[in-house]
């Protein structure tokens, strides 16, 4: 959004404009990341503006490769093989570049067809099931993205099986020692090393996903957890301090969310209650920093560049702010997020139950989808303040 605003602002001074492009900046393996969507997209916007020039870099599969040796097999192979892994995109944007109005779809069915003979319809329908994963994989690639976000993009149920039985039927239509069938197995060795290999890495990767269950039924925001949606749900606890200790009071988070936002049940087991410090009043009271609170932090947007944070005391006081990279913890308050929530002391405890926003928050809501988020506890009722998170007791860590 940054890059558009500034090219549209470029624009009217009608200087001569061109782009270097940069879509090989993975990390992990050999890249078939299948950007031709991407690609497509980027050089029509930017010929609309005026430009003229579109640099895109690949690597020659024939290059001598000396300065990668001493990095091992898989660095060479990873140079040798980007120009085939990415041939559809390379190919869509030298088609685009001479005549921007063509149809993606029609470019890439032809390419198919040429290359694969009387495999292309297969390979074709191979490619496209690819980018559809790709595309609706909640989440965004950034510079140096890790390449196992390419094999999160097959955890949907069957996806691995749909995409093998439409390779298998390739091979079947090109048959045996054509050039067809070379360039069909060839594009099964590159599903196997990148696909599949960046699929078993993500699948081995720490699990600290936690669900949130879609709700059924209304819920009604008291502070009182008996909806019978919650009880239906993952409830997260073995809040941890920053030095590996559990809590000694501990604090469990339930989940939920609808189309439009996500809903916190949580209950702070609390011995002390008495002893419960709640000064703050109202929205942004400075004195919340004082008080007994629940803080939660969380990207909607899941890309790592802002949050928002949220801060709760027990007698319904409540701090918003934003905060993006380079700014103070201390964040925006100027932000306003559009919670709802009740905060009730009871017996034995004290609860939070919250409905966030997504809009306010700059995220959306999809089944499947992911927000990066932190929740913890600052105590002070039992003394000396304590500092807890459902991770590992640090905050602003998401």
């Amino acid at each position: 959004r940054w890059f558009r605003d500034m090219y549209d602002g470029w624009a009217p001074f009608g200087n001569p404009l061109s782009s270097f492009t940069y879509y090989n900046c993975f990390t992990g393996g050999i890249i078939a990341a299948p950007l031709e969507d991407v690609v497509a997209a980027d050089l029509r916007f930017q010929h609309r503006l005026g430009f003229r020039e579109w640099h895109l870099r690949t690597v020659p599969p024939d290059g001598r490769y000396e300065h990668l040796e001493k990095k091992g097999p898989a660095s060479v192979e990873r140079a040798r093989e980007f120009w085939r892994a990415t041939m559809a995109m390379h190919y869509l944007q030298a088609k685009l570049a001479w005549d921007p109005d063509r149809d993606p779809e029609s470019v890439l069915r032809d390419m198919d067809e040429r290359f694969y003979g009387p495999a292309g319809g297969a390979m074709h329908r191979f490619r496209a099931l690819l980018r559809k994963r790709y595309r609706e994989t909640p989440g965004h690639y950034l510079y140096g993205s890790p390449g196992t976000l390419l094999g999160k993009s097959l955890v949907a149920p069957g996806a691995v099986a749909e995409l093998t039985a439409l390779l298998d039927e390739a091979a079947a239509a090109a048959g045996t020692g054509t050039p067809e069938a070379r360039r069909v197995a060839k594009d099964r060795e590159l599903f196997v090393k990148t696909w599949l290999a960046q699929h078993d890495a993500f699948r081995s990767l720490p699990n600290d996903d936690i669900a949130a269950v879609r709700r059924q039924g209304a819920i009604v925001l008291d502070g009182v957890l008996d909806e019978p949606d919650w009880r239906g749900g993952e409830r997260v606890t073995g809040f941890r301090r920053s030095d590996g200790q559990p809590a000694k009071a501990q604090t469990v988070v339930n989940l939920l969310y609808d189309e439009d936002a996500l809903y916190l049940g949580v209950e702070l087991d609390e011995p002390q209650l008495d002893k419960v410090t709640a000064r703050a009043e109202g929205r942004d009271d400075a004195r919340i920093w004082g008080d007994d609170t629940l803080e939660v932090f969380v990207d909607a947007e899941g890309l790592g560049v802002r949050y928002a944070h949220l801060v709760f005391n027990a007698a319904g006081a409540y701090r918003d702010s934003m905060r993006g990279l380079g700014q103070p913890t201390a964040g925006d308050t100027a932000f306003d997020s559009q919670i709802e929530f009740q905060a009730r002391i009871g017996e034995a405890r004290w609860t939070v139950e919250a409905r966030l926003p997504a809009k306010a928050l700059f995220g959306t809501v999809q089944d499947g989808g992911r927000w990066r988020m932190t929740v913890a506890r600052v105590r002070r009722a039992g003394g000396e303040p304590e500092v807890s998170t459902w991770m590992d007791g640090s905050l602003h860590n998401l």
